[in-house]
């Protein structure tokens, strides 16, 4: 292994874990904001609870395909709502 390189794997580890904790501090600060009964809640509170459980295991194991998804979809529940607020 060259010079200098040892550590890249360790330095790549150590940044994508602590995204990883922001996003889940995120993601949580989101559910616990999800209030009311209904569809919608339910719906918020059933996701936001798979992601935290994806992020948790990318913690120990990064995957970021599933980082992917969750972005994605994320992307797609804020356009819907915001669509929804204009159209209120």
């Amino acid at each position: 292994m060259a010079a200098g390189t040892s550590g890249f794997p360790r330095l790549f580890s150590c940044r994508a874990s602590e995204q990883v904790r922001r996003a889940l501090s995120a993601v949580t600060a989101l559910q616990i904001g999800v209030s009311g009964a209904g569809n919608v809640p339910g719906a918020l509170r059933q996701f936001y609870g798979a992601v935290r459980k994806s992020l948790l295991d990318s913690a120990l194991n990064f995957n970021a395909e599933a980082i992917e998804t969750i972005l994605e979809d994320l992307n797609e529940i804020s356009a819907a709502l915001l669509a929804a607020k204009t159209d209120a």
